[in-house]
């Protein structure tokens, strides 16, 4: 946890994204071996060329922005727009029939 879901990418900019994981591990405090890249295999149809994320963790409110930020400029070159969705999962997320606390 967290996972990061993207649409309207291809699978290279993902491996690329994916390569930065332990960066991207320190900016929102979780631990990287607990990181899940999703690419989500779906077009995104929108006026301008759009790149949808969802985030999906464990609440991290002033981690929010800095995440978004950075997805943007990420992904600078490839969308005239990166929209984030972020989802607090807290108490809601199980593993292996486990729930994460």
């Amino acid at each position: 946890m967290p996972t990061i879901s993207i649409s309207g990418i291809d699978e290279k900019r993902m491996q690329d994204l994916y390569q930065e994981i332990d960066k991207i591990g320190k900016m929102v405090h979780a631990d990287v071996t607990k990181l899940i890249f999703v690419l989500q295999n779906s077009k995104v149809f929108s006026i301008e060329k759009t790149i949808y994320i969802q985030v999906e963790w464990k609440q991290r409110l002033d981690k929010e922005e800095i995440f978004a930020k950075y997805l943007k400029e990420f992904f600078k070159d490839d969308a005239q727009t990166v929209s984030v969705f972020f989802t607090d999962v807290n108490d809601k997320l199980y593993v292996n029939g486990n729930k994460m606390r």
